[in-house]
């Protein structure tokens, strides 16, 4: 059994790329997909799991009763006694096990016909005659089966897309990472310079601090901004080169919209698994509602003359109907859940997607790429609703950023910057704000002699209490 575990589970591995296949994802999937992915895949799971644990002979053999059909013969009153008498006849034919096995591998209901006999609609149902309507009863039986077909119809476009984006998509991404952290990490490099060295603060004389020391405070944005200029106009050679890729990448980028089609495409793939997973199980699982059915069993030898045969129907019963149906409700409902939810976040993913676009002004004097992140030149002829693939690629890096110290204080120092409202008149040129507020954190980051004070009078105080 542990050994089947381990096959499956490697098989399971090589289908979804390994450990390979899980960094595709991880660096290629946005969020919604991730959400639509996993929820379409671990819901059938888990309800599978909870019919075998709660209700362990649901789709099982076991879960069928038939038993023969009992016949009533009535004759007149006799004697002195008023009622008739009632004698019931049952099947000689009570094999339990034969027929119990022959109606589960023919689970089908055979209506009883009204203008026919009983004899007339045993033979037309043992002929397979089209005057006897027969419904088909075998979901109860193939429903794991079909669930784990659904499971595999849901993962598909998740595999396919693994092998597509692991070419194709992930080397730009880790591209564009690479040269936005390298950007952000010496921007925070350069500020911290311009601290040691007392160029990003001016002294106020007419303003005096409680111990008579001069008031300081940072440089103004404008002028914060052009000593980053200047500094990089020093290193133009160096740093030309080693950026001047990154900016053909980002301006080409913005003017192409092939990977904002191939992630509708993907998104599209998990909307048409839900749609037809939801839609299979209404019409084959939720539709079928019957749990009690009539049976044609045979009990005569295959080698007796056809008119010889005799049939005779059973009335069968099928335990876990009921289960069935709910698993089928809750998997439609949760279904339903996601394509809503995948809907909002693809509406959220846009709107996220045009704010990305932020990271490009944040890497600013440092990637001279010269675009225009509010104008005209990131909303081109080839855009989706106003994205394009940089909006995408710069989206995607932003989620890669992880728990990275300097991209959270950079990202932070961009957001506070908008919270105080200094971002109005400034474009990508001219990033003097954000410079100024992120001077303003990597000041509370930098140990200062009076922070030195601090500590040890804090350490003293409590020596002394202790």
């Amino acid at each position: 059994m542990f050994g089947l575990d381990a096959v499956l589970g490697q098989l399971v591995s090589n289908a979804t790329g390994g450990e390979e296949g899980e960094k595709t994802r991880s660096k290629t999937h946005l969020p919604t997909d991730r959400i639509l992915t996993l929820g379409s895949l671990i819901v059938p799971l888990v309800l599978l799991m909870f019919t075998r644990v709660f209700a362990g002979n649901t789709f099982r053999a076991a879960s069928l009763n038939c038993a023969p059909f009992q016949t009533a013969t009535y004759a007149p009153p006799e004697g002195d006694n008023p009622l008739p008498s009632r004698e019931i006849t049952m099947s000689s034919h009570t094999n339990r096990f034969y027929m119990n096995n022959y109606c589960w591998e023919r689970l089908q209901h055979h209506k009883l016909n009204s203008s026919m006999t009983l004899s007339q609609t045993l033979k037309s149902a043992s002929q397979n005659d089209e005057e006897t309507e027969i419904v088909d009863l075998s979901i109860n039986k193939y429903f794991p089966y079909a669930m784990f077909a659904l499971i595999v119809l849901a993962a598909m476009p998740m595999l396919i897309w693994t092998r597509v984006a692991a070419d194709s998509i992930q080397p730009q991404v880790e591209f564009m990472v690479g040269g936005l952290k390298e950007a952000m990490g010496m921007t925070i490099e350069t500020i911290t310079k311009f601290h040691k060295d007392g160029k990003m603060y001016i002294e106020d004389d007419s303003k005096t601090g409680l111990s008579g020391s001069k008031h300081r405070e940072i440089v103004a944005a404008e002028t914060i901004f052009k000593l980053f200029e200047k500094e990089y106009e020093l290193k133009q050679e160096l740093l030309g080169a080693k950026f001047r890729t990154l900016t053909t990448f980002v301006r080409a980028k913005a003017r192409q919209n092939a990977l904002i089609q191939q992630l509708m495409m993907y998104r599209m793939a998990n909307f048409i698994s839900l749609i037809v997973s939801t839609g299979l199980l209404w019409k084959y699982s939720l539709e079928n509602k019957r749990s009690l059915f009539n049976c044609v069993v045979p009990f005569s030898s295959t080698d007796i003359p056809e008119q010889s045969q005799i049939s005779e129907m059973v009335s069968c019963t099928i335990d876990g109907v009921i289960v069935r149906r709910y698993v089928s409700v809750i998997w439609c409902l949760c279904n339903m859940f996601l394509l809503v939810a995948g809907i909002m976040g693809t509406v959220n993913e846009i709107m996220s997607a045009k704010n990305a676009s932020n990271l490009l002004k944040i890497t600013e004097p440092i990637c001279k790429h010269g675009l225009e992140v509010d104008g005209n030149e990131m909303n081109t002829e080839n855009s989706f609703i106003g994205v394009n693939d940089l909006h995408i690629l710069l989206m995607l890096a932003k989620h890669n950023f992880g728990s990275n110290k300097i991209m959270s204080m950079c990202l932070q120092a961009h957001t506070m910057m908008r919270y105080l409202g200094a971002d109005k008149s400034y474009g990508a040129d001219k990033n003097g704000p954000y410079l100024r507020q992120l001077a303003a954190q990597v000041t509370w980051f930098v140990n200062e002699k009076f922070d030195e004070e601090v500590n040890l009078v804090t350490t003293n105080t409590m020596k002394s209490r202790g």
